[in-house]
């Protein structure tokens, strides 16, 4: 991503098109390229000289057959002549990155707003919703008419233009007749897809289940208290159904509230029965309205794969904790979400900037590849606010008293560079509902799910018997996450960011976490070097501290680096302003090769971190009681054992 984002900077040396060299990149309010994630793409805002938009998709994925698939796409759209879709171009050499050529999509700009966007604007006006039906209608009849498939229909993906009329957009996973591909490269938003959809169904009939869903969806927003609605089940990543409701429809409060209206309720039972039959069942939108189908008896419901609980099966993304530091710059470029605890929420004075710090933004938190980096942060402009203000009803005081809560945001992860040099993970955030407040049973739930081991990309193909055997939820193709000190993949994937290589000498810190259990250390000859070689190869450490739920489950060990676990003295590392203090080290150091080794000293340890984060806030609140917490730890460090 970074390597994209510098050479935009430059059009006229970045593209091979005379059009494009002379275009002007859309920017942030920080004057760097304004990027957009998409499944295997980033996608740039460029206007040439003569005033024409273009929509540049840069990729940073290796996807297989791609460029085969596009020849198939854009021949098949070129001669159709339909405004339902946007012509486009794929250039094989469209963009030079480190003197090697990539290839680019170059797509027609669509000004008018996303489905969801619009949809927001137009809940209490019914006669807007019910011509939006009447479109999804029209898409269902047309890719009828084609025998084609857009293969992820969701809200992201349709626009609604100035004149009201949708166009799809993202064409990376489209059926069109004559390809030879028997399986797809993507499995489409997961809001939007029946729970058996994956990589081997891959057919003109992949968009039924997304044409009913959307359909459906706004039929019962305009027949309904829409905004009591949309309130209580929109996300931000649907529009109203989500994969818990498909996943167990008969213990889903969406369909019970729905099933209450007498113009809903038949509708509704249908799609119920839909949800639990097998794929190939999913009959066109025009059959569903119009009772021609017959279904088979519905199969009992899913079950839940006892890893992604109901908590992690809606998570389109890839899910990481705010306080891991080296985990999120690994994925700089993906499409993720983050979940945290918010630190501090600050505006910078002269602009319409905010920034929400998961962490202490004023110290660094991790040393990699002597790239110091502050805490994960959300940074929203003028824009955001706006939205966030719209949707929401939050202006800057009432996220001042964010601070303290416990939020997850998804978004495309980033790594800015400061004035002072420091990197700074970050997600821009446009959409309010890219935000969201969330439980500290939610957070150890999803962490619990992601720390064990993210599923497979792999995906078994569909049982032939007639009943429905229990599915563990694959993960989305466009969600893998980038890999560290890798060598220039072949096209059409671009090339990692360089350095991207993580010494097992350097670790990350965090300023609040409640589990904290390894010695961080920037030293190569530290004892507990192998342990975090193989965290940062994400194989398991080979010692692992259990759980101190009960005092049954406190185990010995001597490795400090489980994936749960991190490196915090929270109070030490407060009074003394850094995790890189001598006195930090001898704190950790005492408490690792002395106390973790008693019965009571673990306890102790336990306690204290249940404990430790709020008098760390309190001393970095205070000054006059840092200087007191400095005199006292400072006096007693002389008393611990040097380290090794």
């Amino acid at each position: 991503m970074s390597d994209y984002r510098e050479v935009l900077q430059n059009p006229r040396v970045a593209f091979k098109q005379i059009e494009l060299q002379n275009a002007t990149v859309k920017q942030t309010p920080l004057g760097l390229p304004s990027l957009v994630s998409g499944g295997f793409a980033l996608t740039a805002c460029l206007t040439t000289h003569n005033s024409s938009r273009w929509a540049i998709r840069c990729f940073h994925k290796k996807v297989p057959d791609l460029q085969e698939r596009y020849k198939h796409i854009s021949h098949f759209l070129n001669n159709i002549n339909d405004d339902l879709f946007v012509k486009f171009e794929y250039l094989t050499d469209g963009i030079n990155v480190r003197n090697s050529s990539y290839p680019i999509v170059k797509m027609a700009w669509v000004d008018g707003q996303s489905l969801s966007e619009y949809v927001e604007d137009n809940l209490s006006k019914p006669e807007v919703l019910i011509e939006l039906t009447e479109q999804i209608k029209l898409i269902s009849s047309k890719l009828r008419k084609f025998q084609a498939a857009h293969g992820d229909l969701q809200h992201g993906n349709i626009l609604v233009r100035n004149n009201g009329r949708l166009t799809l957009i993202d064409y990376d996973g489209m059926y069109v007749p004559g390809m030879p591909y028997k399986q797809s490269n993507e499995i489409g938003h997961v809001a939007f897809q029946h729970r058996e959809r994956d990589n081997l169904f891959f057919n003109d009939k992949i968009d039924n289940f997304s044409i009913i869903t959307l359909y459906l969806s706004l039929f019962c927003l305009a027949h309904s208290n829409s905004k009591q609605i949309w309130q209580k089940y929109h996300t931000g990543e649907n529009l109203i159904f989500s994969r818990k409701d498909y996943q167990d429809p008969s213990n889903s409060p969406l369909f019970s509230e729905l099933q209450k209206n007498y113009k809903l309720a038949p509708f509704i039972t249908k799609f119920k029965n839909i949800c639990c039959n097998r794929i190939q069942d999913v009959p066109l939108l025009d059959d569903f309205l119009s009772n021609k189908i017959v279904l088979p008896r519905a199969q009992q419901p899913i079950q839940f794969n006892p890893l992604s609980s109901a908590v992690g099966v809606e998570e389109q993304f890839k899910v990481f904790s705010a306080r891991k530091t080296l985990e999120l710059v690994e994925q700089e470029g993906e499409k993720i979400t983050v979940i945290g605890t918010i630190d501090s929420v600050v505006k910078i004075n002269h602009c319409d900037i905010v920034f929400i710090n998961f962490g202490n933004w004023k110290y660094p938190v991790a040393n990699i590849n002597q790239k110091e980096y502050k805490p994960f942060k959300v940074v929203i402009f003028s824009q955001g606010l706006s939205n966030l203000a719209k949707s929401k009803s939050l202006d800057l005081n009432e996220l001042k008293k964010l601070e303290g809560r416990q939020f997850k945001i998804t978004g495309l992860l980033e790594c800015y560079q400061d004035k002072n040099g420091y990197y700074i993970p970050q997600i821009i955030l446009e959409d309010a509902y890219q935000l969201i407040e969330t439980s500290q049973v939610s957070i150890n739930s999803l962490i619990s799910v992601v720390d064990f081991k993210h599923p497979s990309t792999t995906v078994s193909p569909p049982t032939q018997t007639s009943s429905v055997t229990p599915r563990t939820k694959p993960t989305p193709p466009n969600s893998s996450s980038s890999k560290s000190n890798k060598p220039l993949p072949p096209k059409p994937a671009p090339p990692p960011q360089q350095p991207s290589s993580v010494p097992s000498q350097y670790r990350t810190y965090s300023v609040s976490t409640n589990n904290p259990n390894s010695i961080p250390t920037n030293n190569p000859s530290s004892k507990n070097t192998a342990s975090t070689s193989a965290q940062n190869n994400n194989q398991p450490p080979t010692s692992v501290n259990k759980s101190f739920n009960t005092t049954k489950n406190i185990t010995s060990t001597t490795s400090s680096s489980s994936k749960q676990q991190s490196d915090e003295c929270f109070v030490v590392t407060a009074t003394f302003g850094t995790p890189y203090a001598q006195e930090v080290f001898k704190y950790r150091h005492f408490r690792d090769t002395w106390l973790r080794q008693k019965y009571f000293g673990r306890i102790l340890i336990h306690i204290y971190y249940y404990i430790g984060p709020l008098l760390a806030k309190l001393v970095t609140k205070s000054p006059a009681l840092k200087k007191i917490m400095s005199l006292i730890l400072g006096e007693l460090a002389k008393f611990l054992p040097e380290i090794d």
